[in-house]
């Protein structure tokens, strides 16, 4: 072996040590691999090839007789791109977005707008880069033909010609986010209740778990007027939201970048589903208070909003009764339907009275 080292089968998709050299029982199976602490310095591996210089089609089979392989070696590749906004990029004169190139090999990329009477203006060949803030363009040169050397970074590789109707670019565009029964993150911070992300970002918006009720939908709305933007279905893995302030079918608006035009200040509402009747009978006291000792009096809660929280059993009420400080004890139920997690239940000849939420 030359380059590389082969390994022979001891079971299924086991393998023996590596070797160099050797003799192979006759029958086994054996598995070429090249040994990338022998890769030249610039280079990359290309082929195996046998001793007539024939190409290794696989690299697991069989031998039949000796055998000689050698790893071969090509100049190292990397991916260059080449994309357009709002236009086209162009190399030797045919449409071009991107392929694998020898690092150091000179690129020469020329532009054109898509709509000249849309996108006049060419910004220049930029880097963009995606962050908190969102999309970031840095300027490499405004010239229409651009003369640059693939390297050995990603990044550096990822070249785009900027057209706009406008002759600089449009400053980012800001929302504060507000969130109602819920919290909010753009996948790079904590979940908070307000967060403010720039244009073009992505964010998850989850239930508040301590929240009795449950939560049917989000609705999206401007905070300034009221006006609802659109609504979601919710789930209990969070619903995801592209705050962008073009939608897909605004003037210079890129083409799926947006599925709704929002506002700077947006607020995303929860909506659950509202118990509004509740209908109260008698209890069972399930222990007795004494001057000593508290007890507890159970107050059933037939509210469907409740009991689909828990499809086993119904949400109650436990009333927890302090010392007496007079011989009778006298319940009195709400006057007035209420939420259950405002519930009051008004009591006499009491010390103090608490309300405790429970399965």
């Amino acid at each position: 072996m030359n380059g590389g080292y082969y390994q022979i089968s001891t079971g299924w998709y086991k393998w023996s040590e590596p070797y160099t050299e050797g003799d192979v029982i006759y029958g086994k199976e054996i598995r070429l691999s090249s040994d990338s602490s022998l890769i030249p310095e610039g280079k990359e591996t290309d082929q195996f090839i046998d001793q007539n210089g024939n190409k290794v089609e696989s690299y697991t089979f069989t031998p039949t007789a000796d055998g000689e392989y050698t790893m071969t070696y090509k100049e190292k590749e990397m991916y260059f791109s080449a994309n357009a906004r709002n236009g086209v990029v162009k190399k030797d004169g045919e449409a071009f977005s991107g392929g694998y190139f020898p690092i150091g090999t000179q690129i020469t990329l020329t532009t054109e707008s898509s709509d000249s009477a849309a996108y006049p203006y060419f910004i220049g060949w930029c880097q963009s880069e995606y962050g908190m803030n969102g999309e970031q363009f840095t300027i490499l040169s405004t010239e229409n033909t651009y003369t640059t050397t693939v390297s050995d970074d990603y990044d550096t590789n990822r070249i785009i010609a900027v057209w706009s109707d406008s002759p600089t670019l449009p400053e980012i565009m800001n929302h504060n986010i507000t969130v109602v029964n819920g919290f909010i993150s753009n996948e790079e911070s904590e979940y908070v209740s307000d967060i403010r992300v720039a244009d073009g970002n992505y964010v998850r918006v989850m239930p508040d778990p301590t929240n009795a009720l449950k939560v049917q939908s989000w609705v999206v709305t401007d905070t300034e007027t009221g006006t609802e933007i659109t609504r979601k279905e919710a789930n209990d893995y969070g619903i995801y939201f592209e705050i962008t302030s073009q939608a897909d079918d605004k003037k210079g608006g890129k083409p799926g970048s947006g599925e709704m035009a929002y506002p700077a200040n947006i607020t995303i509402t929860g909506e659950t589903e509202v118990c509004t009747e509740h209908v109260w009978n008698e209890g069972s006291v399930t222990k007795e208070p004494n001057y000593v000792e508290e007890g507890e009096k159970h107050l059933p809660v037939p509210c469907a909003a409740l009991r689909k929280q828990n499809r086993s059993k119904n949400w109650i009420v436990i009333v927890s009764m302090h010392v007496k400080t007079a011989e009778s004890v006298h319940f009195r139920k709400p006057t007035s339907p209420v939420r259950v997690s405002d519930a009051l239940v008004t009591h006499h000849r009491f010390r103090s009275l608490s309300i405790k939420m429970a399965w």
